[in-house]
């Protein structure tokens, strides 16, 4: 995503690309498809746009709080999440139509989210008060609750990220080609050496044993 734009890249060829105009979309910040043909992108000033014709068009939406949206994830073709720079959560059930503010944990902005499930959501962001570093919050009611995991970390320059292959399994990039990783729903966190002392932009794990990540 660039300047409002968007790539779909088919059968994972660079050969077979079809890129979108978002329509007045600035800075897209994050993306969710829980299909081939939906998805959900946000961006900052307060602004989401939906696709369910795989990209060719886009509308707006209309959420109930205005903010720079920093994250989506949607487990469900009905049913997504949103995360705002300022730590706020509205959840939908209904594909969009309407939102609801849901419970904030005690986070100081949001880096990442995600939603193996429609029950369960991760969320990576600065502990409250941020001095104590980054930490992982899990829901497992759909974000009615959320639960503090025990680790702390620190991250240098960018976005900490996460990608939850199940419902129990996730893995967090942490400083300097870092990887945390749970198996017991955040109860328990391991520090996993990359082999790389770079930064990790991103990361993302198709199962539970398997990951591929981004390098600075």
């Amino acid at each position: 995503m660039l300047n409002g734009s968007v790539t779909r890249i088919i059968n994972g060829s660079s050969s077979q690309e079809e890129n979108f105009d978002t329509q007045g979309l600035q800075l897209p910040r994050s993306i969710s498809c829980p299909t081939l043909d939906r998805c959900l992108l946000v961006g900052t000033n307060s602004l989401i746009r939906v696709t369910i014709d795989s990209g060719k068009t886009w509308t707006a939406l209309q959420l109930p709080i205005q903010d720079d949206f920093q994250e989506v994830s949607c487990p469900d073709v009905n049913v997504c999440i949103i995360g705002a720079e300022s730590g706020k959560l509205i959840r939908t059930e209904d594909g969009g139509k309407t939102w609801q503010n849901i419970s904030q944990p005690s986070i100081v902005g949001i880096d990442s989210i995600t939603c193996p499930s429609i029950e369960v959501c991760y969320l990576v962001g600065f502990a409250n008060p941020a001095s104590h570093g980054k930490t992982v919050f899990v829901t497992t009611d759909s974000g009615k609750t959320w639960q503090q995991g025990p680790v702390h970390f620190n991250r240098t320059g960018a976005r900490a990220r996460i990608s939850c292959p199940t419902n129990t399994t996730c893995y967090v990039t942490g400083d300097k080609g870092e990887v945390l990783y749970t198996n017991t729903s955040g109860k328990l966190w391991y520090s996993r050496k990359t082999g790389y002392d770079r930064e990790i932009k991103d990361i993302s794990c198709p199962t539970a044993s398997k990951c591929f990540i981004v390098l600075a």
